[in-house]
């Protein structure tokens, strides 16, 4: 099984006297998942968790400054963050480390190696990280064509090796494909300037205050 054992805090949305959650969570025990919550003024009896959301939180405002992202952005990135996380190999103390540094990756430890360290190397080298300008090969274009026989695309997250695009002109037209050329950006640029489009803002509404207002 992949999971048989949840610790958490007692936080109210998932807590033991908490109906809806315990009807959610409901086929779990059925399956021999078992419960565990951390009296709330001791985080660091779920130290393991504190820390797994500390490198997520790092990985996704890493990814959002690189690519130079509002941080209404943060939900795609964190997808991003999870595809990462999930493929690289974890550094452990007192885990033993192969001559060439090869290690088991956490996907391939959770599917008791049914996802194949061969598969997620394929999916890292087709990894593009969230709002890459890309120029995506249209499948319908034939070679005889006279008309563009590529498009547009901002990267907007990752199936395996398969990259998702979104139109950065309609921003609604989601494709999918394997075939584009991805552009590196210089640093501090994100594809809104690249491409010469209205800047990205983030969704964030800024505290106004009436004239009369003093902060002191």
């Amino acid at each position: 099984k992949m999971v048989t054992h949840i610790k958490t805090d007692s936080a109210g949305e998932w807590r033991d006297d908490n109906t809806d959650w315990n009807e959610r969570i409901g086929e779990l025990s059925e399956l021999g998942v078992k419960m565990e919550y951390v009296a709330p003024e001791r985080h660091e009896s779920a130290g393991l968790a504190e820390n797994a959301c500390w490198i997520v939180e790092r990985c996704i405002k890493s990814i959002l400054m690189q690519q130079n992202l509002p941080p209404s952005f943060w939900g795609k990135v964190s997808r991003d963050a999870e595809f990462l996380l999930n493929r690289f190999p974890t550094v452990s103390a007192g885990v033993s480390v192969p001559l060439d540094g090869d290690r088991e990756r956490p996907l391939e430890k959770f599917t008791n190696g049914w996802y194949s360290r061969r598969q997620i190397d394929r999916e890292l080298e087709y990894y593009v990280p969230v709002g890459t300008p890309c120029l995506v090969h249209l499948p319908k274009a034939k070679g005889s064509t006279l008309g563009p026989k590529v498009r547009w695309g901002i990267a907007s997250g990752m199936h395996r090796e398969t990259v998702h695009f979104v139109c950065p002109f309609t921003k609604q037209n989601i494709f999918r494909s394997k075939s584009f050329v991805a552009y590196k950006l210089e640093h501090g640029m994100n594809y809104a300037q690249f491409l010469g489009l209205p800047s990205l803002k983030s969704t964030r509404k800024a505290l106004v205050l009436p004239e009369d207002t003093k902060i002191k």
